[in-house]
């Protein structure tokens, strides 16, 4: 008997919509008061410009891994006598799943107040840069986080 194919794992979820908010903390040093909004929570953060920086990602998760491919059975044994018979050929083992895709990265949007311009390189997603897919940056009044 043959064994049978393993399942196909199933895709990784997508990364969910992330809403990044940054605002000045103006002072002797200014700081960058930022609120990361997605996936139903939200996380606030206190950025130095001056050699700190803020990485902000929405990964999408790993696919699932796909089953195992089932063990073909053994033949049967030949029979005794004269002459004796032959044993039967052993089943074929069945195939392995494929592992699922994974998710995509979700869409992260950027607002930033006037004041943070200057300091915009300490905020952006790293590797990405502004007009690239998945990436929106705008420039719009956002008042104190806290």
């Amino acid at each position: 008997c043959n064994g049978s194919d393993g399942a196909d794992g199933g895709p990784g979820q997508d990364g969910p919509p992330v809403l990044v908010r940054v605002a000045l903390k103006p002072g002797p040093q200014p700081l960058l008061m930022v609120s990361c909004a997605g996936g139903g929570r939200e996380e606030f953060f206190l950025v130095d410009p001056q050699g700190g920086h803020l990485t902000v990602r929405s990964a999408g998760g790993p696919g699932g891994t796909g089953g195992k491919g089932g063990r073909g059975g053994r033949g049967g044994m030949g029979g005794s006598g004269t002459p004796g018979g032959n044993s039967g050929s052993d089943g074929q083992s069945g195939r392995d799943g494929l592992d699922g895709r994974p998710g995509r990265d979700g869409h992260i949007s950027v607002i930033y107040d006037p004041a943070v311009k200057p300091y915009l390189a300490a905020i952006l997603p790293k590797g990405m840069t502004l007009g690239q897919p998945g990436l929106d940056v705008r420039e719009a009044p956002v008042p104190p986080i806290w």
